[in-house]
């Protein structure tokens, strides 16, 4: 991801880090250490395959003792998570080829961060990746068939799905399994290869074809019956010891397809070994069960099935969710590289066991919870602006009557109703400008107190380790103008009460009736239509995600390029006409010269506007804050993450989708803790399905607060199929507030690649500890 900027402000790049880790300040808290410090990783190394199979093996844990080089922020990368959490996690950084080199996985990688030019989807992703798939980069290999003729296609997951290598099904499809023994009356084999198959090579459900070697070791005869032992995967996805049994249909010579060595994919420690003695795979394996006889058999033979049944009993038996096939014969593909090339243009990219997760969409999408807020904070702020604002009139009303008497005898010279406002308001002037300088300063220092609350003394109440407050250029002129404008809005109206009155009244300090009227009309129509054009405008200013800052400080923004440029032309007018040499000019340039900023009136604007502008700046930054950054942590600012469950090539030209223009693409090698979280309730998580077993059902109830009529009660109502959907209930604060779905919706999963399930919600669960569960 090229370079990284560390908390003292320098550019580290992960490249160059030989044996260093770059932390973000989170982890590095956690772990107490600084820069400079050594820190002892675990990496686990265990894939899937070996925790779900008996015949694939890692290479235990691995340790990497490395530098601290470098700390991060909290925020960009330094925030990066796949999850729909807020909080920020502890995250380490290393040079991918050293994760690489450490790991043994060659160039492999499992993420990738896509961003694509002028937008896109995961669709427009899969488009690309259906163009240029190859037989390489899906980790398919060809190999020759030495005794069955032809070519095999193998996968370096051991399963893959055939439907998606070979949809037109041109090849013979097989499943081998390396079962731990073989057994019948007389006798019985250790640690063999059995291989399923279909068609003429295969024999009949339920039986099973022995090679002549292993009907004459363990004196079997057609009728008798064979049991299989091996070890599969459970239905909780846990190892489990299996056996099943078979009645014996024939034996086969060894030649042909049923002397193929390469039906089973490599083992590592078991396929390349010259002897039975020699192998030390990374699963459990009781070598002194081995006998002369097994070990005479490998010595021959090595990976030639002993057994074969058919395809429909080993998948049955030895399939996995990913895959149900270890190999497709080609029996009249001679030429390795036609094959390959012939089967790239019809592979499918979902064998790729790809999930592209749209995390700046979905980020976006998380933001719609958050729509309460900017209302919520209008409304307390509006109380203090209102207050504030009438606050100001009365004080300016109350200055101003005292100066009526003065501008009185300067109607009466002879200055007009305009002039003199111009001169009421210029003396006003600098302390409205001072005092929004100083309280958005204040109003930054207030939110950042807040946010320093919230992410200590306060950090129970919400999820989240630190709020960084964001201020941006435009927030910042808003508060500065949006406090300036009301202010003088206020004043003229304040001051325009008293200038209004007819000479006589302000020397007598009489009170001028309905003079004035229209003027005031004037301004309430103007503030209207500036606000609601201020709408209009900052729709375009602001970024989508900048929902507090649009919908608090975003009206605000017409009433700043209107009444700025208008309020700066009539001081300019009023300065400039009071330049002539007339008396009443001098009199009134002697008005002017009682400075505003020495009189009461001068300190209490300044106070005003202080809160005025404090409340603004406050609300604008609390409801802005760091939401576009926490668009950007999700997948580290790319539009998408492209995860899958099995290693992919990351480098040169077998990156599937690199070479384009338009996209971007960053490979990623991740090592950590995924999964959502259902906590937080202002970010989109996939479902958390919860299966209700049976015996539960009976006597439960849920506290329902809407349900549809389906005849059922209780637990009852979500047995069945609707239409062929699947009913569910909700809770009411994730259906309604994180879905901003209904009784009735429908929702669409796809928990396997190429499988659509429908989910139709048919009651409504009262809030309770099952909170984001389906």
């Amino acid at each position: 991801l090229g370079k990284f900027e560390s908390i003292e402000g320098e550019d580290i790049e992960i490249s160059r880090l030989a044996d260093g880790v770059v932390l973000n300040r989170k982890a590095a808290d956690e772990f107490d250490v600084e820069k400079g410090d050594w820190i002892l990783l675990t990496f686990n190394t265990h894939s899937r395959e070996e925790e779900l199979l008996p015949n694939l093996g890692g290479k235990g844990d691995v340790f990497m003792n490395l530098t601290v080089s470098a700390i991060s922020g909290n925020s960009g990368l330094g925030r990066y998570r796949e999850d729909s959490r807020d909080n920020v996690p502890s995250l380490g950084f290393v040079s991918l080829d050293l994760l690489q080199g450490r790991l043994d996985v060659g160039s492999k990688v499992n993420r990738f961060l896509l961003d694509m030019e002028g937008g896109g989807d995961g669709e427009d992703v899969m488009r690309l990746m259906d163009e240029r798939l190859d037989m390489d980069t899906a980790g398919l290999e060809v190999v020759p068939a030495g005794e069955a003729g032809g070519s095999l296609v193998r996968s370096d997951e051991f399963f893959f799905p055939a439907e998606l290598v070979d949809p037109e099904g041109k090849g013979v499809s097989t499943l081998s399994y390396f079962v731990d023994g073989i057994s019948a009356s007389h006798g019985d084999l250790s640690y063999s290869v059995v291989c399923g198959v279909e068609g003429e090579y295969g024999p009949e459900p339920g039986s099973i074809l022995l090679n002549n070697w292993t009907a004459e070791r363990l004196g079997v005869s057609v009728g008798d019956t064979v049991r299989l032992d091996y070890r599969r995967v459970g239905a909780r996805g846990m190892l489990e010891d299996g056996n099943s049994s078979f009645i014996v249909q024939g034996s086969v010579n060894m030649e042909g397809f049923h002397g193929e060595r390469e039906l089973i994919p490599p083992i590592e420690g078991v396929t390349s070994e010259l002897s039975c003695s020699d192998w030390h795979p990374g699963f459990d394996i009781d070598l002194d069960s081995i006998e002369d006889e097994d070990i005479e058999y490998w010595e021959l033979y090595t990976t030639t099935p002993k057994a074969f049944i058919s395809l429909e009993d080993a998948r049955r038996s030895w399939s996995v969710p990913w895959g149900d096939t270890t190999a497709l014969w080609f029996a009249d593909a001679v030429d390795a590289d036609a094959l390959k090339g012939e089967l790239s243009e019809d592979l499918d990219p979902s064998i790729l066991d790809i999930t592209i997760v749209p995390v700046r969409d979905r980020a976006l999408s998380s933001l719609r919870a958050l729509s309460i807020f900017p209302a919520m904070f209008l409304t307390f702020g509006s109380t203090v602006l209102i207050s504030s604002s009438l606050i100001l009139y009365a004080v300016v009303s109350s200055i101003s009557a005292g100066r009526a008497g003065d501008w009185g005898i300067l109607r009466s010279l002879g200055l007009n109703r305009r002039r003199i406002l111009l001169f009421a308001l210029y003396e006003n002037v600098w302390p409205v400008f001072l005092g929004s300088l100083i309280g958005i300063l204040l109003g930054w220092g207030l939110s950042m107190l807040m946010g320093l609350a919230l992410g200590s003394i306060w950090s129970d109440t919400v999820e989240g380790y630190a709020i960084p407050l964001v201020v941006s250029t435009p927030s910042a002129i808003v508060s500065v103008a949006a406090g300036v404008l009301i202010s003088l809005l206020v004043i003229t109206l304040a001051v325009s009460r008293e200038v209004m009155k007819v000479p006589s009244a302000n020397t007598r300090g009489e009170e001028p009736g309905m003079v004035g009227e229209r003027f005031r009309w004037w301004f309430v129509i103007l503030g209207l239509a500036s606000l609601l054009g201020g709408v209009l405008l900052s729709g375009s200013m602001f970024p989508r995600g900048a929902a507090g800052t649009y919908d608090v400080a975003g009206p605000f923004v017409l009433l700043s390029v209107m009444f700025g440029l208008g309020a700066a032309c009539l001081l300019l007018f009023g300065v400039l006409r009071t330049r002539d040499g007339s008396d009443i000019s001098l009199m009134v340039s002697a008005n002017i010269s009682r400075s505003g900023r020495r009189t009461a009136s001068g300190v209490l604007i300044l106070s005003i506007v202080l809160t005025l502008s404090l409340s603004l700046t406050g609300m604008s930054s609390i409801l802005e804050r760091d939401l576009l950054s926490d668009i950007d942590s999700y997948g580290g600012g790319f539009d998408m993450l492209m995860e899958t469950s099995r290693g992919l090539e990351g480098s040169g030209t077998d990156l599937v989708v690199a070479g384009d223009p338009d996209l971007l693409v960053e490979p990623l090698l991740t090592y950590g803790e995924e999964g959502g979280t259902c906590s937080n309730m202002n970010a989109v998580y996939p479902p958390r399905l919860l299966g209700i077993p049976e015996e539960m059902m009976e006597g439960t109830g849920f506290r329902l607060k809407e349900r549809m009529d389906t005849g059922g009660k209780g637990l009852s109502i979500i047995r069945g199929s609707l239409d062929g959907r699947i009913p569910i209930v909700v809770d009411e604060n994730t259906l309604k507030w994180i879905y901003f779905k209904e009784l009735g919706s429908v929702f669409e999963i796809e928990p396997f690649p190429g499988r659509t399930v429908e989910l139709i919600v048919v009651g409504v669960l009262s809030p309770s500890v099952l909170s984001g569960s389906f």
